[in-house]
């Protein structure tokens, strides 16, 4: 197992491989959102929808043993497109629609240094109401990879 926390400025619908995940407070922008999820989980998708103000996505998961093994930063594909089954592991995010994630800094929320270390507020360059956004996991048998920040290397098992 592994849990992935999330939250979105203003609220958002998180699936995992394609599965959409309820969990409480997913329109609440101040206050994380927190799944158990499949350990080796292929992509993690968020829509995130913006009501007004600021915009920004942060989330992480950590596995079973508390180690991070993803965070949202700029290696986040990001589209402002809807584009049928993009929720879904076997999606090809290579079209124009999709681009790598812009860091949208700490402001206004504070809420990086109290849920999600090292992870970074994202959007996309455009900053339009709704964003659909997607990270995928490397797994392979035997594989391991570590995920290096400037801060720290978070190791993905």
């Amino acid at each position: 197992m592994a849990v992935l926390k999330a939250t979105c400025d203003d609220r958002m619908a998180a699936y995992v491989d394609g599965v959409y995940q309820f969990a409480a407070n997913l329109d609440i922008y101040n206050v994380q959102s927190t799944v158990i999820i499949p350990h080796k989980f292929k992509v993690i998708a968020i829509q995130c929808v913006n009501i007004g103000g600021g915009e920004g996505l942060l989330a992480s998961v950590e596995d079973y043993f508390g180690k991070l093994v993803l965070l949202s930063d700029t290696t986040w594909k990001c589209s402002q497109v809807f584009e049928e089954g993009w929720e879904q592991a076997t999606f090809n995010a290579s079209s124009g629609n999709w681009k790598n994630a812009i860091n949208v800094g700490p402001k206004p929320w504070s809420l990086k240094g109290q849920f999600f270390s090292y992870a970074s507020w994202i959007w996309t360059e455009e900053r339009v109401n709704t964003v659909y956004c997607r990270a995928e996991m490397p797994w392979k048998r035997g594989f391991h990879h570590y995920y290096t920040t400037s801060r720290r290397e978070i190791y993905h098992s």
